[in-house]
């Protein structure tokens, strides 16, 4: 009974001492800023603080007092909301442990000041980069930099450029605000210069614009342009140089695989044409190494061995021994495509060999020659007179 009596007493004499001006100074400084009097408050707390600099005033005193006229003071600023009016608050009020939370605020109170009444009123890429240069950790930094973005793309798509959409998004992009911007720009920039190698109409121009876009869907939709340029340019030249060089540098591009096969018959119709009409040895056998195989040189590849076997058998007989053309028979026998050339090269042996026979004369050279070509459709006659002159020789 006699403590609930002495609580009641205490709650009394303080609100005496309240009415009686004697509450400690940070309730009275409270009780000011709750009613507005901001002035008043920041006056008497500084009084109050220069009055106790030395004490008697306990530190914890002087601490919430010290933090309440930095209350009132922004308080104050806030109530103009200028950029003139934080940069005094935070010039006038000294950073300590009691201010800094304050100060902080009013430093973000001042950036969102300054970014509405001066860099949106220019808005534009300086004003964006100023701000954020004098206020680099205020929380508005992001939503400038989006800003920025979204100017300097703005001036990109006027300009509609290649150049201006390309030198957006080397600027912007690392910025993760820029990211829907950045994707957009690239599009744009795809489509101009897709637009601009289809009216330019050129190798050059399409090979420029898929490098750019090299990986990308316009690289694979420009693809097909450059390659049938470059095989027009390839079939103007017409040479072995002009389709290998085709080959070698688009075989690895996807969706290309008949503008490939016609390279490479046009390939094999320039090499044909380039052996002309009595190839050496060594021409006709490199022809065969490369194109022998080739569904596209199924023409060529036989014409082809065809003219080799001739030659070789004109070499053969040119030689006029019977070793020569055992020798063409023994290489070339297996060859297909090429029985024609066979049986002239077995005529030409069986005619050999009876040459050097008659000019043996004897029974035994004809029976021999009889013996070895009785089979032979190419030796028929000469088996015959062979039969002949055996029985006048006996």
């Amino acid at each position: 009974m006699r403590r609930a009596l002495s609580a009641r007493l205490g709650v009394l004499l303080l609100a005496v001492a309240w009415l009686a001006g004697c509450a400690p100074m940070h309730e009275q400084l409270r009780g000011l800023v709750k009613e507005g009097q901001y002035k008043e408050a920041v006056a008497r707390g500084e009084t109050f603080l220069e009055e106790n600099r030395f004490g008697p005033a306990l530190p914890e005193e002087m601490y919430k007092v010290e933090t309440l006229i930095a209350e009132a003071g922004l308080r104050i600023a806030r109530r103009t909301d200028t950029v003139q009016a934080y940069r005094q608050f935070r010039k006038a009020v000294p950073e300590t442990q009691a201010t800094a939370a304050l100060l902080t605020r009013a430093y973000a109170y001042e950036a969102a000041a300054w970014y509405r009444d001066i860099t949106m009123q220019a808005d534009s890429l300086r004003a964006h980069r100023a701000f954020r240069k004098r206020y680099p950790d205020s929380s508005t930094v992001a939503k400038s930099r989006l800003r920025e973005a979204q100017i300097a793309f703005d001036h990109a798509q006027r300009e509609g450029t290649m150049r201006a959409l390309d030198r957006f998004q080397l600027l912007y992009k690392r910025w993760p605000e820029a990211a829907p911007l950045l994707r957009e720009a690239a599009q744009q920039e795809g489509k101009v210069g897709f637009d601009a190698a289809v009216r330019a109409g050129s190798v050059d121009r399409w090979r420029a614009f898929n490098a750019r876009f090299s990986g990308t869907e316009w690289a694979k939709r420009g693809a097909p342009y450059e390659v049938g340029l470059a095989l027009q340019e390839a079939r103007t030249r017409n040479t072995v140089k002009a389709y290998r060089a085709f080959s070698a540098r688009y075989e690895k591009v996807p969706g290309i695989a008949k503008h490939l096969v016609a390279a490479r018959q046009f390939e094999v119709e320039a090499a044909w044409l380039a052996l002309g009409q009595s190839p050496a040895d060594a021409v006709l056998v490199a022809f065969l190494r490369r194109y022998e195989f080739w569904p596209e040189a199924k023409r060529q590849g036989p014409a082809a061995r065809i003219r080799l076997a001739r030659t070789r058998l004109g070499i053969a007989i040119s030689q006029g021994t019977e070793a020569a053309l055992k020798m063409f028979l023994q290489v070339h026998g297996g060859w297909k495509q090429i029985g024609t050339v066979l049986g002239q090269a077995r005529k030409a042996l069986v005619r050999n060999v009876f040459a050097r026979v008659k000019v043996t004369g004897t029974s035994a050279a004809y029976e021999e020659f009889i013996e070895r070509f009785r089979t032979w459709p190419e030796a028929r006659r000469e088996v015959v007179e062979a039969t002949s002159l055996s029985q006048q020789a006996r």
